[in-house]
């Protein structure tokens, strides 16, 4: 009895995901309508901000959204059986985004037919896993000629990035090409298993110190060249309790218990900078207590803002465009009137698809398409005097550089 509670509970889940997924088109396609309607230079980007709305009001990311949006759209456009077993309960969200993702690789129309005709008796009876596995076998098999073409896309895409854990630690992800990797898996265990001859490192924790130490050149435990730039952000109603505070990037993907800030402090060139706020998390002061001072203005917005101002991006603010919030040369370019937008959602603004102002306590306000208002994050508060103060402080470190 359980068990098919449990089964029947998961049918109606898949089933409520596509209803999910019809009402995402819906939305999106509403928007379009309006934006025609307004006047909007760019109608698909209305349609796409839709998907930073439904993520403001579901607490996710706009990129979740976005693919499960993408995936819908293009499940229910071009896999009609694919789409029907989601309807009908068959196929979860997660299957089904998974599928997409194979079809937008397909070149060829008839492979998107046998892709639809082949995919949904598999997928209903094998685990995600597994399934794409298939999905990989089954483009290989279906479009080898493109194998190549699709390979040298892929290659400019490569790139380097990384994911800060819990508690001090953080995973690297690179993508390159499958030789490179094979060679390089090679290398870095033949240089594990010298390097780690005779200690008590096992080969997956030697392997990784290699990785380490030869991308930082140390040699003989000494650490290669490269700064580090910790941020402390300091209550104000503790600040005789900064040894307590934990280090933090400015964009908060990680934060660093004290015994570590202390030991990376020991670094050379090693910058901290320390954000004072107020007990509602406003920005007071940052003041800078390196050797190395950075650019006044910009950098104090960096530390600040931390990430893109819009609710529930997360793109770091020293990749962000500084925004005006009222337009120069009308509005000045003080701390007050600025804030860091990623370039996607400046342009959302710029375009006209979303508007902003500033509402109580200086906090900016995005006024959104459904009528609702969404106030920033609050330790983007732009107090006006506590900004003159920063200007002039960091000012000063400016001249002194």
């Amino acid at each position: 009895m359980l068990l098919e509670r449990i089964v029947s509970r998961r049918a109606l889940m898949s089933q409520l995901e596509a209803e999910e997924s019809e009402d995402l088109l819906a939305l999106a396609d509403l928007r379009r309508t309006d934006a025609v309607a307004r006047g909007i230079r760019e109608p698909e980007t209305a349609v796409s901000f839709a998907a930073d709305e439904i993520a403001v009001e579901l607490q996710v990311s706009s990129g979740s959204i976005q693919s499960r949006m993408h995936a819908a759209l293009t499940v229910r456009a071009e896999l009609p059986a694919v789409w029907a077993a989601h309807q009908m309960g068959q196929l979860d969200g997660w299957r089904v985004c998974m599928i997409a993702a194979t079809a937008y690789r397909l070149q060829v129309p008839e492979s998107m037919n046998a892709l639809d005709a082949k995919v949904v008796p598999y997928a209903v009876s094998h685990t995600p896993a597994q399934l794409k596995a298939w999905l990989r076998r089954f483009v290989a098999r279906t479009e080898p000629e493109q194998v190549v073409e699709r390979r040298k896309h892929d290659l400019e895409q490569r790139s380097v990035y990384f994911d800060h854990d819990d508690d001090g630690v953080s995973w690297l992800h690179a993508m390159m090409s499958g030789e490179d990797a094979i060679m390089l898996d090679r290398e870095l265990t033949l240089a594990a298993k010298a390097a780690g001859e005779g200690d008590d490192r096992n080969l997956p924790q030697a392997r990784a110190d290699v990785l380490v130490d030869r991308l930082l050149g140390r040699e003989g435990g000494q650490a290669g060249r490269g700064r580090f730039h910790v941020g402390i952000t300091i209550p104000v109603t503790s600040m005789l309790g900064l040894e307590v505070e934990p280090g933090t990037a400015v964009d908060g993907s990680f934060a660093l218990p004290p015994e570590l800030v202390r030991e990376i402090a020991s670094h050379p060139g090693t910058l901290f900078s320390r954000i004072v706020t107020d007990p509602f998390g406003g920005v007071l002061d940052v003041t800078e207590l390196g050797r190395f001072p950075t650019g006044a203005l910009g950098r104090a917005l960096e530390l600040i803002d931390g990430v893109c101002a819009f609710p529930t991006c997360s793109r770091p603010a020293v990749d962000a465009d500084k925004d005006h919030q009222i337009p120069h040369p009308e509005g000045p370019t003080a701390g007050a009137n600025l804030w860091s937008l990623c370039r996607r959602h400046h342009r959302m603004k710029t375009l006209g698809v979303v508007d902003t102002d500033v509402g109580s306590h200086g906090r900016h306000r995005w006024l959104m398409p459904s009528g609702r208002v969404v106030e920033a994050r609050a330790h983007m508060a732009r107090p006006f005097a506590a900004f003159s103060k920063l200007e002039a402080t960091l000012a000063g470190f400016s001249d002194a550089a």
